[in-house]
């Protein structure tokens, strides 16, 4: 099952605002929210994606809305319903985008037309009616290595693997981000965050040799500490995203 994070709704533009608000709610069940992971919800500030071409109403600055977080002892993971310009930004403050379901982008591909098919077509019949002299085809890129970490991620660490897989070689301890474009595989106990496939790739796959996650996400898709199968936990573990749902097995 998914689980439900807290979600932070941000309705103004004055972050003075939003931190005299959050340090009273915070303030009055401080155990709960210590360290707890919150999604950022930006759309009564920026408007919505239902309309991607719309200017945002009011652009917030992310980074300082982050810091102010940080200050309240909550640990801001990702941003819900991002708008794409906001992209770039979430990947230099180590933050997922995050969807209630799979991701638009996922599903946009499964229902438009099949333009992918035509273009192999075409591309074959080029390649049938070409000289046995053409020239060969440009060599594949060397694909980006891993991002490997040999000591601990403490806790308020954020690592981000862009475009690769994340290898942690000890703990990921709780607190502490580990991100990736790819698959994440640690070594270790994982008792942070573990998101893979951050850009909406469903094929990736979380692994661990000791499950004990605050969080663990795929594609936007996120199971919370309270969700994961007692059957797996303290265990070696694979997940992996099945019909927008996390599936837990064993490694």
């Amino acid at each position: 099952m998914v689980c439900t994070l807290t979600v932070l709704k941000v309705c103004s533009d004055d972050l003075g605002v939003v931190e005299r608000e959050l340090r009273a709610k915070v303030e009055q069940l401080p155990n709960f929210f210590q360290d707890g992971p919150v999604i950022i919800d930006l759309a009564a500030v920026e408007g919505s994606i239902d309309d991607p071409d719309a200017p945002p109403l009011c652009p917030l600055a992310l980074s300082d809305l982050v810091q102010v977080l940080r200050r309240l002892a909550l640990a801001p993971i990702g941003v819900r319903n991002p708008r794409e310009g906001r992209m770039a930004e979430l990947q230099a403050l180590g933050l997922a985008p995050m969807w209630a379901s799979a991701p638009r982008v996922a599903a946009a591909r499964r229902e438009a037309p099949s333009e992918d098919v035509a273009l192999d077509a075409a591309a074959e019949e080029q390649v049938a009616q070409a000289p046995q002299d053409a020239p060969s085809p440009a060599p594949v890129a060397t694909p980006r290595p891993a991002l490997t970490l040999r000591n601990p991620l403490r806790g308020g660490q954020v690592a981000y693997a862009e475009g690769t897989d994340a290898i942690a070689l000890a703990a990921v301890n709780s607190g502490g981000e580990l991100i990736a474009d790819g698959n994440v595989h640690v070594y270790g106990p994982l008792r942070g965050r573990a998101v893979a496939g951050v850009h909406g790739d469903e094929q990736a796959r979380i692994f661990c040799q000791s499950l004990e996650a605050e969080l663990v996400s795929i594609a936007g898709i996120y199971l919370g500490a309270d969700d994961l199968p007692e059957s797996h936990r303290g265990k070696p573990a694979k997940i992996r995203l099945q019909d927008e749902r996390l599936v837990v097995e064993d490694l």
